[in-house]
Order: C-alpha cells, then structure tokens, then sequence
C-alpha cells in the first residue's frame, strides 16, 4: 500500500466532533409570593445563565405549597432539587413545622426538597441589597415603606422590582441579615434564602 492510501485509510471514520456543555440536572424554585419573588429569582437566572432552573409561583400555605412541588414531581418534573420558597408573615409555627416535615419525608424518599422561609417575609431579604449595616428589626410594613419611598419596590401595589434592583448585590446582601437553614422558621428578621443562592450559583 502506497504511504498516499496508507494516509487515506487511517482517515477514514474520523469525525470532528462539536464542544458541547454537559447538561445540567433541571431545578424548581416554587414561590408563594405571586411577583417579587419571582421577578427576583427569574433575574438572578438571567444574570448566571441558568436555564435548567425553573421558577413557578402558587399563592399557597406553606403544607399546600409542599404538596403541589410533590404533585409537579410527580407529574413528571424530573428535578434534580426542589426548593419551596415562603414567608412567615401570619402563618404559625405549627403550619410551617409541619410544612418542613413533608419536605424531610419527601427527601428521604426521593430528590431533595427544601423549605426556605424568610422570617418575616421575602422583603427583608430585598431590603439587605440596599442599605448599609445590617438589616433592622422593624415591621414588615416598615420595610414594604422603606422600599417602595426609595424606589425599589413599583408598581400599582408595590410589588414589582425596580429596573435596576441590584440582583447582583445578594453576596453583599447575605452578610447583612441574620440566616438560618432550610426547614427552620428562624428569628425576626432572617432568612434562609442565601443558603439557596449559593447552591444555584455557578463556582467561581
């Protein structure tokens, strides 16, 4: 065989083959709050590049809520993780125990589900992205009123993030409130949302 068709034969059966980015394993955030929480986490995928998270929102109990992340996996969700993301506000320690225990059986039987409560609510973990010093012990009406007179909560209730909300703060934002781990109520104020950022946030 001359060297010429000795070259063509070790050619042959050879293809390029495109770089590719191994998938990664899909996630659910469930929110019980309907649009801040949402608009807040649904930014925080756009500003790490990560499609495999799905945020959904049901306006439900903290139990009920546990129940439907159950029933979506069921339904062929397929999550690799599940995290339910709720607010104290007026529920009571009983309810949210009981929440966090569905969530410990879940996870003994399958893939994990977390429960991640803001003690009193999702807006004083907002409020740690805009202020120096630690986040203060006020009502969460006082809060709500600090964030909409400065513009970070708009719209017709107050609800929707401002434009230009500082997402990208939230590594700041976690050395300035007290946090607790998933399933726990915590004391007021806290929160267990930092925990859950740092696990979906790409390695540095």
């Amino acid at each position: 065989m001359s060297a010429r068709n000795d070259r063509r034969g070790r050619g042959k059966g050879r293809r390029k083959t495109r770089g590719h980015r191994p998938q990664r394993e899909k996630i659910l955030v469930l929110c019980q709050g309907t649009k801040t929480e949402p608009e807040y986490f649904n930014r925080f995928k756009q500003l790490y590049g990560l499609p495999h998270i799905k945020v959904q929102k049901e306006h439900l109990d903290p139990a009920n809520l546990v129940d439907k992340a159950i029933t979506l996996q069921k339904r062929g969700g397929n999550f690799a993780h599940i995290y339910v993301v709720v607010d104290v506000d007026d529920t009571s320690p009983t309810d949210l125990q009981r929440a966090a225990a569905q969530c410990r059986r879940q996870t003994a039987s399958g893939p994990p589900l977390d429960l991640v409560v803001s003690n009193e609510n999702f807006d004083y973990w907002l409020y740690a992205h805009v202020i120096d010093g630690r986040v203060p012990a006020i009502t969460r009406k006082q809060i709500q009123k600090k964030l909409s007179d400065d513009c970070h909560l708009t719209g017709p209730n107050g609800k929707s993030l401002s434009p230009d909300f500082p997402v990208k703060s939230w590594t700041e934002a976690a050395g300035r409130v007290p946090q607790h781990g998933f399933g726990e109520n915590g004391a007021n104020p806290s929160t267990a949302v930092p925990e859950m950022l740092k696990r979906l946030a790409p390695p540095l």
